[in-house]
């Protein structure tokens, strides 16, 4: 078992600037750090990083019955979030995921095998529609 201490920040550097630890579901992935622009009232530009671990356990077949896989990997991210009223947002990021490290355990949790992969490309765009 891991231990992280968590530490929470989110600090107006002034009115259009922000620098923060994220919240939400995103901030359950791993720790990390998001530095925001206001570039107005509806539209915020942001750069995000953070040490991400994905641990998921196996079906029981194929090569690692009943094993573990792991994910590590450090997301740098760029988003442009639209807002134009509270019941609307446009949100789009493209980044690419660093360092990405696959991990195999068996059942009992032993490793049996390791593979670094290249660095990927992400993507995402999101419309929210709330009333």
């Amino acid at each position: 078992m891991d231990f992280f201490p968590a530490l929470l920040v989110d600090w107006d550097i002034n009115d259009r600037w922000n620098l923060n630890t994220g919240s939400g579901i995103g901030a359950t992935r791993g720790p990390g750090l998001t530095l925001s622009y206001a570039m107005t009232d509806t539209i915020n530009l942001s750069l995000a990083a953070r040490s991400e671990r994905i641990r998921f356990r196996l079906d029981d077949q194929d090569l690692a019955p009943d094993g573990v896989g792991e994910d590590k990997s450090i997301p740098v991210v760029l988003a442009l979030d639209y807002s134009p009223n509270p019941g609307v947002s446009l949100n789009v990021f493209a980044g690419a995921e660093f360092d990405g490290r696959l991990t195999l355990d068996d059942e009992n949790g032993n490793e049996i095998g390791r593979q670094s992969y290249d660095t990927a490309p992400l993507v995402d765009f999101a419309f929210r529609f709330r009333f």
